[in-house]
């Protein structure tokens, strides 16, 4: 039962590392003495990656940082109607999984192809700030976005090992996702008024670093979209952020839906429909599509099996892949035909950042493209086309334009080697489902993809646990594969 799995003893350790991590971020956000919460991040994060047992609870740790994050700066800077400092403690989570890398990634390094691409990824992303860069707050986020993701995903491969229980760790994501749910729902009939209450107002200063978003009376435009042609609210729960929201939701989903960790068939499904519920009222296109893709990959590859009369997984891999994104494609060029709306941007800034990305292989310079360099301009406003043509609301071609042609194909290379290690071990895995498996061999691809739609995919709040999904198998291979 899930509420044995839940009461299941947590280690002193565990919640020594949460209360200095909480209780120190919390104090900066209402003093404006960010580098205590940054210090303390680090620390929190080395001295919880040295538990001996119930090893989930680091991971879990990672996703309720990601959760909380906003709703301390909110409520701690409110309280305090403190406005200094509060951008920099977006910057926590990514101290705390520094601080778990250094605790527990340095030891016996685990290689794989992977890390091959990572590494080459970093060397042109080292090469574009030759070339030019942007202002320091953006360079900042870009990198966080090119680097968080791999450092979960290696973090999460030497945690999730043979002592590692999946029934334990997704029973905490259940219990969360409910939470999220609840206090989703209630803020979402509360509005702004409740939303200011906790702060809203000073999540918006630290994401901006603008200080007149304190004078905003109403929630912005990321809390409301258009869904085939309805004008809809978003809930946006402690995320603050509904696009980034319904990722997590998503990715709650897949781990309840791809691993037994129940043998209760109703807790299993009740569980699904709440997740369901909050995935539908995040009302996140991205979200969605990565939801879809993920129920659709097995159904494909068995297709493309019988289409091509072949037994090849690896061959008909590599199809698809190639198949998959013109398909996403032919059917967002007709969703934008016919609905038009909010996604009428994403297809400019393809069409606009492409040319932009050809005419430099090694890219403008870290920070000069996407939604961060618009955010951190020092130049003043910039227009719409501008943005656009830089990579706004695009993070593949984001990075196309700062990187260049060469540092995106790394990118894209790490997730696609991840791919094909998967695929490799494909009959190696032990109690773990073929569907599932094939999923997760189709999940680097679908993040891909769904990178070139919107900006958000490779933000910490958002790929995080899309990472650990694809360590999980880890858990399942068989000693001597």
């Amino acid at each position: 039962m899930i509420s044995r799995q839940w009461n299941s003893e947590i280690p002193i350790k565990y919640i020594i590392s949460l209360l200095m991590l909480f209780i120190s971020f919390f104090y900066s956000a209402m003093s404006g003495l960010f580098w205590i919460a940054l210090f303390f991040a680090i620390v929190s994060g080395y001295y919880i990656s040295t538990l001996k047992i119930r090893r989930e609870l680091i991971l879990y740790s990672i996703i309720l940082v990601l959760v909380f994050q906003n709703f301390v700066i909110g409520v701690g800077a409110h309280i305090a109607s403190n406005t200094t400092g509060l951008s920099y403690l977006t910057q926590v989570p990514l101290f705390f999984v520094v601080g778990i890398f250094l605790g527990s990634g340095l030891k016996n390094i685990e290689y794989e192809r992977s890390m091959l691409y990572f590494i080459l990824l970093l060397v042109f992303t080292a090469v574009s700030l030759l070339v030019g860069r942007g202002t320091f707050n953006a360079i900042f986020a870009n990198l966080r976005n090119l680097v968080f993701f791999y450092v979960v995903y290696y973090i999460s491969k030497k945690t999730m090992k043979k002592e590692f229980s999946m029934p334990y760790f997704v029973s905490k994501l259940v219990l969360l996702g409910l939470f999220i749910l609840i206090v989703g729902i209630v803020l979402l009939i509360g509005g702004f008024p409740l939303y200011k209450m906790i702060g809203v107002n000073e999540v918006y200063v630290a994401k901006s670093a603008s200080i007149n978003a304190l004078s905003l009376t109403s929630l912005d435009d990321r809390f409301f979209t258009d869904i085939i042609g309805f004008s809809v609210d978003r809930m946006g729960s402690l995320y603050y952020e509904p696009v980034s929201l319904g990722y997590l939701l998503v990715g709650m989903y897949l781990f309840i839906a791809l691993f037994d960790w129940t043998k209760d068939l109703v807790v299993k499904n009740v569980s699904k429909i709440i997740l369901l519920i909050g995935i539908i009222l995040s009302f996140g296109k991205g979200s969605f599509l990565i939801l879809l893709l993920s129920i659709c990959a097995p159904l494909l590859h068995r297709f493309f099996k019988k289409l091509f009369s072949t037994s090849n997984d690896n061959l008909v891999f590599n199809i698809s892949v190639v198949l998959i994104p013109i398909l996403v494609y032919f059917f967002s060029t007709y969703y934008n035909a016919v609905f038009g709306g909010a996604v009428g941007n994403h297809f400019m800034a393809i069409a606009q950042t492409w040319p932009n990305i050809l005419s430099a292989p090694l890219g403008h310079g870290l920070g000069t493209g996407g939604n961060a360099s618009k955010t951190f301009s020092s130049v003043g406003p910039i227009t719409s086309n501008e943005w656009l043509s830089t990579g706004g609301e695009t993070a593949l071609l984001s990075f196309g334009y700062q990187i260049g042609l060469l540092g995106m194909i790394a990118l894209i290379l790490t997730f696609l080697a991840i791919s094909k290690k998967l695929l490799r071990n494909m009959s190696n895995y032990m109690n773990l489902r073929k569907n599932s498996v094939i999923t997760l061999i189709y999940l680097p691809a679908i993040i891909v993809i769904t990178s070139i739609f919107q900006d958000n995919t490779f933000a910490p709040q958002c790929i995080s646990i899309y990472m650990m999904l694809l360590a999980a198998p880890n858990i399942y291979l068989k000693t001597d594969a």
